[in-house]
């Protein structure tokens, strides 16, 4: 409660330093009794403001008068308070989001949406991959692994850096679930398939315990293809959110 009652005087009532504002208040409180000024002020309100104020209003003048001066102090003080515009600030902060928007539009080259969820989609499908379609992803994981890839906005890097941990993840399981499975194909690529040799669709002859395990294997496959789709979403929302892409 001191703290509000302070905050209030230290608003309306002027400050030591203000001595426009004391000279005008005084006159105002010599006002409310009497003043040699009476009838020079009197005659000014009457010629500018249209008041017919006739003898007597002593009082009334002093009111008007310290009106004005607790008015002239609140401009004083607000005015005096304003926050400046810190030019170098601003220019600091313009750089630092054309760095960030730079670097995303330079990482989306690797993992445009479009691209990444039809990628993960064939492979949550299919249970396979070719090896040429996963190029884009390997260069994603090298570079945003980097400091040189860092956002300097925290929040947009921290969001950058659980959609790379999720693609690790997601990467680790295929390396040790996926085999090559077929000849290569026309342009070099390799076909990567989950486990064929538990896969009756791809010739195998899967025992009772390595079908049961197979589909364990796809519930963890999903697993993991659908947070590396949520880490995304949330990536691109939080990019969008500060970085305004």
């Amino acid at each position: 409660m001191p703290n509000i009652i302070t905050k209030v005087l230290n608003t309306i009532f002027p400050e030591f330093t203000n001595k426009i504002t004391w000279a005008v208040i005084a006159a105002g409180i010599a006002l409310l009794s009497s003043s040699f000024l009476e009838q020079i002020l009197r005659s000014l309100v009457n010629e500018n403001l249209n008041w017919n104020l006739t003898d007597g209003n002593d009082a009334f003048l002093g009111v008007i008068v310290i009106a004005l001066g607790l008015l002239h102090n609140y401009g004083f003080v607000r005015e005096k308070n304003k926050p400046q515009y810190d030019v170098a600030f601003h220019e600091k902060l313009n750089r630092e989001l054309e760095h960030d928007q730079v670097l995303f539009k330079k990482l989306e080259e690797y993992i445009e949406e479009s691209y990444l969820k039809n990628y993960i989609n064939f492979i949550l499908t299919n249970h396979s991959y070719r090896s040429k379609d996963y190029e884009p992803l390997d260069y994603f994981l090298y570079s945003a692994a980097q400091s040189q890839y860092n956002f300097i906005n925290s929040e947009v890097n921290e969001a950058k850096m659980e959609l790379h941990q999720s693609f690790v993840e997601f990467k680790n399981f295929m390396s040790s679930q996926f085999f090559v499975h077929g000849p290569s194909r026309s342009d070099g690529s390799l076909c990567f398939c989950m486990r064929p040799e538990w896969n009756m669709d791809r010739g195998g002859y899967p025992t009772c315990e390595e079908d049961i395990e197979y589909g364990r294997l796809e519930n963890k496959l999903v697993e993991l293809g659908e947070k590396v789709e949520n880490k995304y979403e949330h990536y691109r929302l939080v990019v969008k959110s500060v970085l305004a892409i």
